[in-house]
């Protein structure tokens, strides 16, 4: 029989050799062929270029995704706070560069106004992941601040931004694992913003309909803008107090209705806390909330467990984080982007970098513990 061999061997050892075609060659013939013909392999410099492309190609795919994982945050900011977020980069960088000068031998350290303004913009930023125009304003909550490279100085900043008046601490009264209650960061012009767009519906839901005569509608019509300049008149003292003495987030009942701080009456007071201003504390203290603060812990919760199911339910309890943060929520308004962040400073989720450049986040024990306690009803 003809012997075939196959087109990756090669016969050039083989050429002069005559093979019989009438008869089967003998198993010495086979065991010489085995050693004489030359199998055709990979080299180690083709191996070695093509583990090097994949690796190239791996690392670039590693970085589309965080850059993908960036514009998804960015493509859900508003343009209006997007520009004004640029406008504000632009300032704290023309603010940060400095003229060339000499070199000294010791560095000057950082001062404190540069901290603050970096804080500050942070802050501004993480705003716009919980911003809902329909809901202001806009809550950061505290420990995202602490997962930045210079979170040593996380609490002199926010010290330096609550006397200077940009910002207002608020105690969010939810349950987390650590058993201590969240502080929520609000910038102090939208929550001046919010307070009177909920005074002025305030105002309007108690505006008495016009009813009999012309003389009692022009009556009640007049007692209506009284009590309205008297309420603006209470919220203006109000701001004003609560941004240049209050370090708290809380403010007392005696600086409340005190006639040398605000002197608020009882009607004052009730018009205050219908529209968010201030919260029951105790007896001798009220807690500064802000409006939409309960929809936003109903948000929050709710996001959270969403987010925390979909790893349980994943294969060994992980997932990339692109293909977390491409995935919708159901049952929340928040980003996915907020949640993630949340969770992670709060120790729900862990995070390990693989060598491609790529995110896994894990669940944890805590996150297990938070999905025991807030059971979906």
């Amino acid at each position: 029989q003809r012997t075939i061999f196959p087109s990756s061997f090669h016969l050039s050892p083989l050429k002069n050799i005559s093979f019989p075609t009438d008869r089967f060659i003998p198993s010495q013939l086979y065991l010489c062929l085995f050693f004489i013909v030359k199998i055709e392999m990979p080299s180690r410099k083709r191996k070695i270029s093509t583990y090097a492309s994949r690796m190239e190609k791996a690392s670039k795919n590693g970085t589309e995704l965080q850059s993908h994982s960036k514009d998804l945050v960015e493509t859900s900011i508003p343009p209006l706070k997007r520009q004004r977020i640029h406008h504000a980069e632009e300032a704290h960088h023309d603010q940060n560069t400095f003229s060339t000068q000499e070199t000294t031998e010791h560095a000057s350290p950082t001062p404190a106004s540069e901290l603050s303004s970096t804080t500050l913009l942070a802050i501004e930023k993480l705003a716009l992941l919980s911003d809902n125009p329909t809901k202001p304003p806009s809550i950061v909550l505290s420990h995202l601040l602490y997962t930045m490279p210079n979170r040593k100085d996380i609490d002199r900043d926010l010290d330096n931004l609550r006397a200077d008046g940009r910002i207002l601490l608020i105690q969010l009264r939810e349950w987390n694992v650590q058993g201590k209650d969240p502080t929520g960061i609000v910038l102090f012009h939208e929550w001046e913003e919010a307070l009177r767009q909920q005074l002025k519906l305030f105002v309007e839901k108690r505006a008495p309909f016009p009813a009999g005569n012309e003389f009692t509608a022009r009556y009640m019509q007049q007692k209506a803008q009284e009590s309205r300049k008297k309420y603006n008149a209470t919220l203006n003292k109000f701001l004003q107090f609560v941004k240049l003495n209050t370090t708290e987030n809380y403010i007392l009942l005696s600086e409340l209705s005190g006639s040398d701080a605000i002197g608020a009456d009882d009607d004052d007071s009730v018009m205050l806390t219908r529209i968010g201003a201030i919260g029951h504390r105790d007896e001798e203290s009220h807690y500064l909330n802000c409006p939409h603060m309960g929809w936003f812990l109903v948000e929050l919760r709710k996001g959270r467990r969403e987010m925390l199911l979909m790893l349980k339910n994943a294969k060994f309890k992980e997932l990339t984080r692109e293909r977390l943060l491409r995935r919708k929520l159901k049952r929340t308004s928040l980003h996915m982007e907020l949640l993630v962040r949340d969770c992670t400073a709060l120790n729900y989720i862990k995070e390990r970098e693989l060598p491609d450049g790529s995110e896994i986040l894990t669940i944890t024990k805590h996150g297990l513990k938070y999905l025991e306690h807030n059971v979906d009803k």
